[in-house]
């Protein structure tokens, strides 16, 4: 895929839809993978994420019916690669969009880095509130389910 690729593969023109759903659930790819001891939080479809409000937002986008994918690599260029946590196929407007969730926002390195990814992604034409969705919390301010459905019904409905 291009580094600033805003819509879905060209091949998706000539698959149906079905096709095409089948061809990304069933696609493989290396993701970040885990360390042995990290903790283990299962999606309700099974897939393996890094915290209970990634498991939250996984299980709401499936819930919701919306094809994503759990950390598939993005190559920014020169930049680098990252890994989002959902790469969501937005089959309705025939783009991809990224679900970034910042959870320990109150950590100052982890603030940082936070900042530095999304400056990443504006560098590449990414941004937030148009392809990028962006969650947070802190101890003191969890992430609210409600919130989630309510940006997946903006952006997706």
């Amino acid at each position: 895929m291009l580094v600033n690729a805003k819509r879905l593969p060209d091949d998706s023109v000539t698959e149906t839809k079905e096709q095409l759903i089948e061809r990304i659930r069933n696609e493989k790819y290396e993701g970040l993978g885990f360390p042995l001891g990290y903790p283990v939080f299962l999606t309700s479809d099974g897939r393996r994420v890094r915290s209970k409000s990634e498991m939250m937002i996984g299980d709401v986008l499936e819930n919701s019916n919306v094809l994503n994918q759990y950390e598939k690599p993005l190559d920014l260029g020169r930049y680098g690669k990252v890994y989002p946590d959902y790469t969501i196929y937005d089959l309705n407007r025939n783009r991809i969009v990224y679900w970034e969730h910042f959870g320990k926002m109150d950590l100052p390195e982890y603030a940082k880095n936070a900042a530095d990814k999304l400056h990443m992604y504006a560098r590449n034409g990414i941004y937030p509130g148009d392809r990028l969705i962006t969650t947070y919390e802190t101890m003191e301010q969890p992430l609210d389910t409600a919130i989630v459905q309510k940006l997946i019904t903006y952006h997706f409905k």
